[in-house]
């Protein structure tokens, strides 16, 4: 968005071109021709800068004051502003081109056709004219034109030009899969050669004007035909299909008093400028792609750490209720136990004793060791880090942590988790299956 007040707006129209105003603030002369309409900023008619040009003057009109003060300040929706990169690369194109020594015009007629163009010339000449009178071709190695037969050869003339001076300037004409794209610093740009129409009063035919008499019988009052043809005017148009609402030119369109020849150092000033740009976007987007893989790498990496915390955590908790079982047994066995206690809770003191045994040798270290590998549980973050990198996984997927009793075979390289019943039978607590 940009804020000028009318003063400013106004002194900045009647000092350049509109097409250049308008650039400033990222929208198309259209847009700010209505933007000055709607609060009242008399803007240069159509050809005022071509006389100017030519020498003439003019007196400046007035701007008349407005009712509402809140119209003072101009609002402009636009793009934002062009990167300096972008002007600098126009500017050196502009330097090249008056640099550039102007060749001796050629007559249309003697001019050999470029062999980057020849699909083109081709395919254009052995076109038919459709029923507007247009000549549109299009297809791969060709430069889409949709233009009146009567300027047909005006047109491929004009993109002779338009190729021969890009080729000074270093820039090619390359096939691309839809048509024809000119490179400009390793950046293809598609553009599009076609002509305007103006609107011309329709007149109809015999057939047309028994159609309508058809249907005045069913009641029917509307002219069975447009009412206007939009017919060639001779003006070409030349339409670049680079960076849309970036605040660049993409459209030229001839004049009364300027040729489409006379305006190719500013449409390839133009395709500069547009190339420009698309380097700067797919730098910004390379920035972009790996700033957002960084940081999904880091969410990744932050997400296996609290994953593998949360897993010891839940170990670590395990052990400590163990550990609160412990002492709550041995301060039951501490009070029952002694010489008071007798006979009578001499089974429950057994039974408190096997319990502790068995929680000692759950908490064992072997016992503890094992039950960690068997949980995927590292204590060790660099190492459980280089682990996953090396099984390249990011998320860690442990099972369910929980203390087993291990029985470890006679060469000690594999363990087998049993049930608190099969180590207290193993370990001579009780009695085997078979003595049951």
């Amino acid at each position: 968005m940009h804020e000028i007040s009318r003063q400013e707006l106004f002194d900045a129209a009647w000092t350049r071109p509109l097409v250049e105003v308008a650039s400033d603030f990222g929208v198309t002369s259209t847009a700010l021709k209505k933007t000055c309409s709607r609060y009242d900023i008399p803007t240069p008619s159509r050809g005022y800068w071509a006389q100017v040009r030519a020498g003439r003057t003019f007196p400046r009109p007035k701007l008349r004051p407005v009712k509402d003060p809140r119209q003072e300040r101009v609002v402009i929706f636009g793009a934002p502003p062009l990167p300096d990169a972008v002007h600098q690369r126009q500017a050196q194109t502009k330097a090249a081109l008056a640099a550039e020594a102007p060749a001796p015009a050629t007559p249309i007629g003697e001019r050999r056709p470029s062999p980057l163009l020849a699909a083109t010339h081709k395919a254009a000449t052995r076109a038919k004219p459709d029923s507007d009178g247009f000549v549109r071709v299009s297809g791969a190695g060709v430069v889409p034109l949709a233009v009146g037969e009567a300027s047909l050869t005006r047109a491929l003339e004009a993109l002779e030009t338009l190729v021969s001076t890009a080729a000074d300037l270093g820039y090619q004409l390359v096939r691309s899969e839809t048509g024809m794209a000119l490179e400009v610093d390793g950046v293809q740009i598609r553009f599009r050669l076609g002509e305007k129409t103006d609107p011309h009063l329709h007149v109809p035919t015999s057939k047309e004007l028994a159609e309508k008499v058809k249907q005045e019988r069913w009641g029917w009052t509307r002219d069975p035909w447009p009412k206007y043809d939009h017919l060639a005017s001779g003006r070409l148009t030349l339409a670049i299909e680079g960076n849309d609402y970036s605040g660049l030119r993409r459209t030229y369109s001839e004049t009364q008093a300027k040729r489409m020849d006379a305006m190719v150092g500013d449409i390839l000033v133009a395709f500069a400028g547009h190339a420009a740009l698309t380097l700067k976007r797919r730098r910004e987007a390379e920035d972009a792609r790996l700033a957002a893989e960084k940081a999904e790498r880091q969410r990744l990496r932050i997400a296996a750490f609290e994953a593998r915390e949360a897993q010891r955590m839940a170990f670590v908790d395990l052990i400590g209720a163990k550990l609160a079982e412990r002492a709550k047994l041995a301060a039951v066995l501490a009070h029952v136990e002694g010489p008071a206690a007798g006979e009578q809770l001499a089974p429950m003191v057994g039974w408190l004793k096997l319990r502790l045994t068995q929680i000692e040798a759950l908490l064992g270290p072997v016992n503890l060791e094992i039950s960690s590998r068997h949980a995927r549980i590292d204590f060790d973050e660099g190492r459980a880090r280089a682990k996953a990198a090396a099984e390249g996984r990011s998320y860690y997927y442990p099972p369910k942590a929980e203390l087993l009793f291990w029985a470890i075979d006679a060469a000690g390289d594999r363990a087998r988790g049993q049930s608190a019943l099969d180590w207290a039978v193993a370990a001579g607590h009780l009695p085997s299956f078979e003595a049951d």
